[in-house]
């Protein structure tokens, strides 16, 4: 017997055993415990989950990160949307360097990881320099599109650093 099942069987007891004690000795109010159910219960041990998606309330959230952006190319991050139609509810790059020439860093969806199809935003970033690059609206994505992140501008080569994340949600 593991130790669930024998912490289960031990409750089980005590609350029988009170539900006795109190209708033999007519306490007023006591109620008589009519089933002890038994569930399996789970724990995580740290607050970081493999998982990409987490559920609740019958809502499936789908997350997506990079740290390793793409360098000597235009498309420096392309996260994948999930199997199903979903919103796209944010979408991020932090850049702790961005390129050696100042240059534009556009967002958009894709139906591949290479081109942007659908503009969701971006701005200008100055050489070498680091910055945080928010998505300006959401939008709905069809299943397995991308959420790309492209450079463009300067003379130099790209070579980005830094992480890119996008979280939606299941439609």
């Amino acid at each position: 017997m593991n130790k669930t099942n024998t912490t289960l069987s031990v409750l089980a007891m005590v609350l029988s055993a009170v539900a006795l004690f109190a209708t033999l000795s007519g306490i007023q109010g006591a109620e008589t415990i009519r089933e002890v159910v038994k569930e399996k219960v789970g724990a995580v041990s740290t607050p970081d989950m493999q998982s990409p998606y987490f559920s609740y309330g019958g809502v499936r959230h789908w997350g997506a990160r990079t740290t390793n952006l793409q360098q000597a190319t235009t498309t420096i991050c392309a996260l994948q949307a999930p199997a199903a139609t979903s919103s796209l509810r944010f979408a991020s790059i932090k850049l702790t360097v961005s390129s050696t020439t100042a240059s534009n860093v556009n967002f958009g969806t894709g139906l591949t990881p290479y081109a942007i199809s659908s503009t969701l935003g971006g701005q200008a970033v100055g050489a070498n320099a680091m910055g945080d690059v928010v998505a300006t609206s959401t939008v709905t994505m069809s299943p397995n599109h991308y959420f790309v992140v492209v450079m463009s501008g300067g003379s130099g080569t790209f070579s980005p650093t830094g992480t890119c994340e996008a979280t939606w949600v299941e439609l």
